[in-house]
């Protein structure tokens, strides 16, 4: 029983696993950048502590990622490969009888990096059925080193945006539906679909 901030003064803790301490609770927004030093994984956080576990909203996410993006400045291995999902619970969620998976509604949120350039979008985690990368740090000019990189890395990032081009969250099931409407299905995809 506790707050996980209680942990935030140790300075050699190096990894948090709270699997099985339901009692512990918190909020994730609450870590400033003096605490838990030396963090290097903190991938089995619970429910119970705020923006650990579930996104409760679409809305409230981009607080929650601020602070997890603190941390992860810090140190750039950490949650490299979670996915946090919107809840069950959320009343922004919903289910579309699509034509194909990756048009299903985006409601994951995952870490996304183009060279030193750090950002996050809305996925529903299938070959692209991204959202646009909302990007927390600053684009690097063309004169800069590595840049020939972060463009090369920015491709990949962008090569998984197809259906949901141009939306930096998740659209509503009104305008999700009205979108599959519109936008035609790839020859290809069709074909798989149809058998």
């Amino acid at each position: 029983e506790g707050n996980l901030m209680d942990l935030a003064d140790f300075p050699l803790l190096k990894d948090i696993s709270l699997n099985g301490c339901d009692k512990i609770v918190g909020d994730i927004r609450d870590i400033s950048p003096g605490d838990f030093p030396s963090i290097e994984s903190m991938e089995n956080t619970l429910d119970s502590v705020y923006g650990a576990g579930y996104l409760p909203s679409i809305g409230q996410t981009p607080d929650i990622i601020t602070a997890w993006y603190a941390l992860k400045r810090r140190n750039p291995r950490l949650i490299w490969h979670r996915r946090m999902r919107l809840s069950f619970d959320s009343p922004e969620r919903y289910h579309n009888d699509v034509h194909h998976s990756s048009r299903e509604m985006p409601d994951s949120v995952e870490f996304v990096q183009a060279g030193p350039r750090l950002g996050y979008r809305w996925t529903n985690c299938r070959s692209g059925g991204a959202c646009e990368a909302i990007w927390l740090d600053p684009e690097p000019k063309p004169s800069d080193d590595g840049y020939d990189v972060y463009l090369k890395e920015l491709e990949e990032v962008e090569r998984d945006v197809n259906f949901f081009r141009g939306l930096f969250i998740p659209p509503t099931q009104e305008k999700h539906l009205q979108r599959n409407l519109e936008i035609p299905l790839d020859p290809t995809l069709e074909r798989i679909h149809q058998m």
